[in-house]
């Protein structure tokens, strides 16, 4: 027997006849046996220390390279620098990798951060592949109980990292419970969590694969991380045991077909956390320590007995024996149902684990509402006495009964139109069943004056949900001719109406608005907001976030989530109209983290989706277009199947989109998102709409980007005329509009009335905004240019270099608005015989990329320069860029 093969299997045989021993009791025993070899004697005696821990046979024969006693053989130690990060202090290791605490070397600030260092004994290509693979996954998941990857890198001698979040002070699961006490709830409410956060990975295709209490950590604050997917897998792929992954479980957590080299899935993390929830409850080790050598033949029977002698109910002993059962098919169907169960339980509420009979429903309920089931005879009997001894509230009951008829006999003529049997396959949406409904509600000639108001306000504030504002403001109206006042309608209708009247009609209808005949704290809330957008429409930021910030405060003392989420969107816009876009993308992500993270409130699918076009939106004001066009087109889809093809907030999508496109050199498609935002927003509001002029903005853009420059002037004045007409002279998209208007008069040579025009904008903005506003920056390198076409060259200068300085300082170089500010003054520099100033300029626009190869500039760019070579006698230098530019002609 000289294989070590043969000793192990030998071994391990031994093993499983005396695993069920004490320590002393099976050395004792294995010390008599003298039919073995000291070799196999050597492996048992191995085997009985090693105890619950992973197979030494696995450890001796599929993994060498893994380096078990690591601390004897670190790569890295602490005071050592790691790229640009300085290790401050080990936090513990495993068999591919150290992990340090750590700070970035020459940072003002002190944020520190774990690293993850890939430090194998060997390299393995197999090792290295579950590191990346690790990292892959973090990189994709964000949830507040799943440790969050900030980034990976590799060293100059290819040493992989990862840099995660540091989770200060954390403990693991089994370790905090015991030091805290946890009673039997806390403990209960913490694998929940664990739950809750498996299921979001599941829902994202990710299986943990190695849950234990060592890899569940909790910090100083009692926040739960789930941390080490480094064997994690993707549920699309055909998941069976392997060497590796069958080395790298934890045995006594694993769950049997990962043992058993069978299929893994969902249920596989179901078991194993329920393993982890046993340990808790039970102090001492969940599952037998033979379970590897044995198959878990033993599993089921120990379980059973564990459970036995659980001192807990019924209920919860019922739940963990469904997620511990061997077959998975007997398990919890999915992680989410397992933390409902468990929710259940917390709640005492029937769980799904239990058979649920009336009697145990009535049991629940009782133990839940106690006070209020102790009540319910007396109060079932006081309803019975108070109904023979009250005709006049019988009355009022009948009333309100014939009310409800009237109003069901109503919802149903309304699903007639759009019953599937008369649709006939056409797809209905939630506008055709409002459609639908005003339709019938206008039929209805009898109604009681308080249906019929409340039915008027219902199908106004649902018209508006989905951004159909001008039908929604017709039905507000209607209601308010019915109660004059009424705050609910008073308050949507600020709302809805700023979006169909002009901005004078508007403002003349908020100043009609009595703020204290508006009793809730949520219809207030509205009103503050508007006036905060009307404020702001103005240029008045103060005011503006004086009303705002009344508004949020509202909210919160009513605990309206929802309409706290809106006031802090149009901060977010706010953020965005005062040049701090960066401050409006994180405000969102933010919101959209907490939507996330709270599903006990739940936010409309309008809201999210409006939310999440913003932010594509505050992406292209950055200039970073990636993820806009993935977080665009994704909203796009989503609100083409809630709202359908013909909706507000696809129309805005729409118009975003085509920017992006735009900036993106993608022609074609940024052309085809302007035409059916156009289309869109000319059939729901018609020509002389803001809506509608915001589309025709873009239509002007595109036509200006493909060279037609008369349509492109002839679109702008359109879009101009009707924000005039709609708001006024002085409104800040107007401005912008102008300002854009200009830019083309200029292109056509008409510098004259180009002048005349920015020049005024120009004024208006320095005085209301300030010069650190994108808004300002822009205007002004439009009057920079328009001088210079006319000669004035000092005043131009000086502009174009207050300007870019500005950019510079409030935008970011990569900003798109900063990038047009140095073409512009490199521009005019070239034109008043300042090459050397000129070609630093283009130059760093050139080697910065600053522009991208597909962007129309781009040529002009490579011309520029090959002109200023040339000008600078430069030759060589000169046709490289000539060169480039006829290469890039041609192949555009």
């Amino acid at each position: 027997m000289s294989t070590k093969t043969e000793i192990w299997k030998h071994a391990s045989e031994v093993y499983a006849d005396i695993s069920e021993l004490t320590p002393q009791q099976a050395l004792a025993h294995v010390y008599g046996i003298n039919n073995i070899t000291a070799e196999v004697r050597n492996a048992v005696i191995t085997l009985i220390s090693a105890g619950s821990q992973a197979s030494k046979y696995f450890q001796d024969n599929i993994t060498p390279h893994f380096d078990l006693n690591i601390n004897s053989n670190q790569k890295y130690k602490t005071g050592q620098q790691l790229d640009e990060y300085e290790l401050l202090e080990a936090l513990g290791h495993g068999g591919m990798s150290q992990v340090f605490k750590a700070k970035r070397i020459n940072s003002d600030q002190q944020t520190y951060v774990a690293i993850k260092i890939f430090a194998p004994k060997e390299n393995s290509k197999e090792l290295l592949k579950h590191f990346i693979n690790e990292q892959k996954i973090l990189s994709g998941l964000s949830h507040p109980n799943i440790v969050k990857m900030l980034h990976s890198g590799m060293t100059s001698d290819e040493t992989a990292y990862l840099v995660m979040e540091l989770i200060e002070q954390a403990q693991p699961l089994d370790t905090f419970a015991k030091t805290h006490r946890l009673g039997l709830k806390q403990k209960i409410k913490f694998i929940t969590q664990c739950a809750d956060a498996l299921a979001y990975s599941h829902a994202n295709l990710i299986i943990h694969r190695d849950l234990k209490p060592d890899n569940i950590l909790v910090n100083q604050n009692h926040e739960l991380k789930i941390v080490d997917f480094g064997i994690a897998k993707l549920i699309n792929n055909d998941i069976f045991g392997n060497k590796t992954t069958i080395m790298a479980l934890t045995p006594s957590y694993a769950a049997p077909e990962q043992i058993n080299s069978g299929y893994i899935s969902v249920k596989t993390d179901v078991f194993s956390l329920a393993v982890v929830a046993l340990d808790l409850l039970t102090d001492e080790p969940p599952l037998p320590k033979d379970r590897l050598l044995k198959s878990c033949a033993n599993d089921e029977r120990y379980i059973d007995n564990t459970l036995k002698t659980l001192k807990t109910d019924k209920d919860l002993k019922n739940i963990l024996q469904k997620a511990l059962e061997q077959q998975p098919e007997k398990r919890y169907l999915s992680m989410q149902s397992f933390a409902d169960d468990l929710t259940n339980w917390l709640n005492d509420q029937p769980v799904n684990a239990t058979a649920q009979s009336f009697i145990y429903r009535m049991q629940k309920f009782a133990k839940r509402r106690s006070a209020l089931f102790a009540t319910l005879v007396s109060f079932f009997a006081f309803l019975i006495i108070g109904s023979i001894i009250s005709y006049k509230q019988y009355q009022q009951i009948k009333i309100e009964a014939q009310k409800a008829q009237i109003v069901k006999q109503f919802m149903l003529d309304s699903y007639k139109a759009v019953n599937p049997n008369r649709a006939k396959g056409v797809e209905v949406s939630a506008k055709d069943l409002l459609e639908s409904s005003a339709q019938k509600l206008s039929e209805y000639s009898n109604l009681d004056s308080q249906v019929h108001f409340e039915l008027l306000q219902t199908l106004g504030i649902a018209y508006g949900t989905i951004g159909i504002t001008n039908k929604a403001t017709e039905l507000l109206k209607q209601s308010l001719t019915i109660q004059p006042e009424e705050p609910h309608s008073t308050s949507y209708l600020a709302v809805y109406m700023q979006n169909v009247v002009d901005g004078e009609k508007h403002s003349a209808f908020l100043d009609t608005i009595n703020m204290t005949k508006l009793v809730s704290n949520s219809d207030k809330a509205r009103v503050l907001r508007v006036k905060a957008q009307a404020a702001a429409r103005d240029s008045d930021f103060k005011q503006a976030m004086g009303f705002l910030n009344k508004s949020i405060d509202l909210n919160k003392l009513d605990n309206d989530k929802t309409e706290e989420i809106l006031a802090k969107r149009l901060l977010a816009e706010f953020y965005f109209l005062q040049s701090e876009p960066r401050k409006g993308i994180n405000l969102i992500k933010s919101m959209l983290a907490d939507i996330n993270k709270d599903k006990s409130t739940q936010i409309p699918i309008t809201i999210i989706l409006g939310l999440k076009s913003d932010l594509g939106t505050l992406y292209n004001d950055i200039g970073d277009y990636q993820p806009a066009l993935e977080i665009i087109t994704d909203t796009i889809k989503q609100v083409r199947v809630v709202l359908g093809n013909k909706d507000l907030e696809l129309s805005k999508l729409l118009n975003q989109l085509s920017g992006t496109y735009r900036f993106l050199g993608e022609m074609k498609k940024a052309q085809d998102a302007a035409n059916e935002s156009y289309q869109i927003t000319l059939e729901i509001f018609g020509e002389n709409n803001i809506q509608t002029a915001a589309s025709i903005n873009t239509l002007a853009v595109m036509a200006y980007q493909t060279g037609d420059i008369p349509k492109a002037i002839e679109y702008m004045q359109r879009a101009v005329n009707i924000f005039q007409q709609q708001q006024s002279a002085d409104y800040a998209d107007t401005l912008e509009l102008k300002t854009n208007l200009a830019a083309l008069l200029n292109i056509s040579n008409r510098h004259n009335e180009a002048l005349i025009l920015i020049r005024e904008v120009y004024n208006i903005q320095k005085e209301k905004l300030g010069l650190q506003y994108d808004s300002t920056i822009y205007s002004q390198q439009i009057l920079a240019r328009t001088l210079a076409e006319l000669g004035q060259f000092p005043e131009a200068l000086n502009l174009a270099t207050t300007a870019e300085q500005n950019a510079r300082k409030f935008l970011g170089l990569k900003n798109p608005l900063t990038v047009g500010a140095i073409f512009t003054l490199a521009s005019i520099n070239q034109r008043n015989n300042q090459p050397q100033a000129a070609l630093k300029q283009f130059l760093e626009i050139y080697s910065s990329n600053l522009i991208a190869d597909n962007n129309p500039k781009y040529p002009l760019l490579l011309q520029s320069i090959a002109e200023l070579y040339a000008q600078n006698d430069e030759l060589k230098k000169a046709d490289k860029f000539f060169l480039e530019s006829i290469k890039h002609n041609i192949m555009t």
